[in-house]
């Protein structure tokens, strides 16, 4: 893509893909270059997703057949039954593991978060917003995410721009349990880089009451209450108290590390020291 953009600058770029080809045209790093796609035979991957005689199909195809195939032979041994192509057995595995969740190859065990697509080379997260958590989240529940852009603005000394997002965050029933927005600053490619329009989206000041989502109250029953990590509880506190936190602790670079990756924050800001040996606080 990157050569036929330099060769035919003018010219719009469209892809013809067949089967996973239409797929994951995304996963490309210059996907952004791309006018249009033409799918063919393309789904959504995901097993549950397909007509019966094909979901039977697939089933076979991963849980009885490549298994044996990759025990007796060390590859999926495809075109001798007309199948498709023979097949390593580290794409098959990888394939399969796409094909058993709804969200195909975006699942977030596959394609990460918000920070790989958002603000890798952030330079600071700058602000949230109209942060709301839908639906309560449990042990065993598998997450996945989704970023909208809502607006761009490039700052004054044109090597930078702040970039508003809305990140949603999904169960794997396909319900949206977290949304909130964030502003972070962006370094941009080049200083002389072509950027759109400034537009700032309008966020909500604060979370209205009527948006808050109030979850059913459970009682603990009182050989729980050890089992939440303190020993006060509502009737415990007054107006008036003072509660007296004695221990400290000293914040170190150790700390900022562990808390970035704590929340899966792999921002080169938090760890490429040499980069940030050049910024405003030199490590």
């Amino acid at each position: 893509m990157d050569f036929l953009d330099a060769r035919y600058p003018t010219i719009p770029k469209l892809i013809v893909g067949h089967s996973v080809g239409g797929m994951n045209f995304g996963l490309m790093p210059n996907y952004q270059k791309i006018k249009g796609l033409v799918a063919v035979g393309s789904g959504s991957g995901y097993w549950r997703n397909m007509f019966f005689g094909y979901r039977l199909q697939t089933l076979f195809f991963f849980k009885i057949f490549s298994p044996i195939s990759i025990l007796l032979k060390g590859y999926v041994t495809a075109k001798r039954f007309v199948i498709m192509e023979d097949l390593p057995r580290n794409i098959v595995t990888d394939w399969a593991a796409w094909c058993s969740v709804p969200n195909y190859f975006w699942d977030e065990k596959f394609f990460g978060k918000t920070v790989p697509e958002v603000s890798l080379n952030a330079i600071a997260n700058l602000g949230y917003a109209d942060c709301r958590f839908l639906k309560p989240v449990f042990a065993g529940d598998t997450l996945s995410a989704k970023s909208e852009v809502l607006g761009t603005r490039e700052n004054a000394n044109k090597e930078s721009g702040i970039v508003y997002v809305r990140s949603t965050g999904f169960n794997q029933r396909g319900e949206a349990v977290l949304t909130y927005a964030r502003w972070v600053m962006v370094r941009k490619r080049t200083k002389d880089a072509p950027v759109p329009e400034a537009h700032v989206p309008d966020l909500p000041k604060a979370v209205a009451a009527g948006a808050l989502h109030i979850f059913p109250h459970q009682a603990l029953a009182r050989a729980h209450r050890a089992q939440t990590g303190g020993a006060r509880f509502f009737d415990d506190y007054a107006p008036g108290q003072r509660l007296d936190h004695a221990d400290g602790m000293t914040v170190e670079d150790a700390e900022h590390m562990m808390a970035a990756r704590l929340y899966h924050n792999t921002a080169r800001v938090h760890f490429n020291a040499h980069t940030e040996r050049q910024g405003r606080f030199g490590k």
